[in-house]
């Protein structure tokens, strides 16, 4: 498997450049997002420079674990063998088996901050630095997204999106896996794999595969002040922006 990055051209009226009241207005001409949103196409989610650095790093990644798969002798990094079992006995269950089995695997691991597991107060770990050292909420996140890929799940059903918890007042990043109009969430604080509407806690701010890249507004009414009262959505794409330049 080969992750491309791709190299697009902004158009100019892409979604970055619209102000929040023109988000609101399209929202409802736009595709049904997570947690009561619409999801606007955008490539701004794609360019962020640790995106851009991940999918490269995904593709040394996908040597190691495909040739653990392949061979037992070679999951010699560390927590691989433990992998490569629940691997094995995901595959050929449905997509809904898989999605629990992965979560629930992950979800074992003891959540490590950066400065803790990677001396960086802000990295983006690969699934095979998961494995040997865990991670933060974006950590899970990508390493069941990728080994769902692995597992034959398809990828534009699948997505990470980072979210507003507005409960605990902070950003959180989940997947949510899309069948039938129906989005299915993995998240590092639950062991079950839930329907989106459930967590009334999360507001989707973006979301990206390896391919395509969305920024979320919420339904309704009032849609505009929801997005300015939240501390994370203040300047929403000044702050992607930003992350773009890192």
């Amino acid at each position: 498997m080969v992750f491309t990055i791709w190299i697009i051209a902004a158009p100019q009226a892409m979604a970055g450049s619209l102000s929040l009241s023109q988000l609101a207005t399209q929202a409802n001409q736009r595709t049904q997002g997570e947690f009561q949103s619409s999801a606007l196409p955008s490539i701004l989610p794609l360019e962020m420079a640790k995106w851009q650095e991940m999918i490269v790093a995904l593709q040394r990644d996908r040597i190691t674990l495909e040739g653990c798969l392949a061979d037992r002798r070679k999951c010699t990094a560390k927590g691989m063998i433990g992998w490569r079992n629940m691997m094995l006995s995901a595959a050929g269950r449905g997509d809904l088996a898989k999605l629990r089995l992965v979560n629930r695997f992950f979800n074992a691991s003891t959540y490590r901050n950066d400065l803790d597991g990677y001396g960086k107060p802000d990295h983006w770990a690969t699934p095979v630095q998961f494995l040997a050292t865990s991670g933060d909420c974006e950590d899970y996140a990508i390493a069941k997204l990728f080994s769902l890929i692995l597992l034959g799940v398809r990828e534009d059903a699948l997505r990470i999106v980072v979210v507003f918890d507005k409960a605990r007042r902070l950003s959180h990043a989940v997947v949510s896996y899309r069948m039938d109009g129906k989005a299915y969430i993995l998240d590092s604080l639950l062991n079950d794999v839930v329907r989106d509407h459930e967590l009334r806690q999360y507001r989707a701010v973006y979301s990206m595969n390896f391919t395509e890249g969305w920024i979320h507004v919420p339904r309704g009414q009032n849609a505009v002040a929801e997005i300015a009262s939240e501390p994370s959505s203040r300047n929403l794409f000044a702050h992607l922006d930003t992350l773009i330049g890192e």
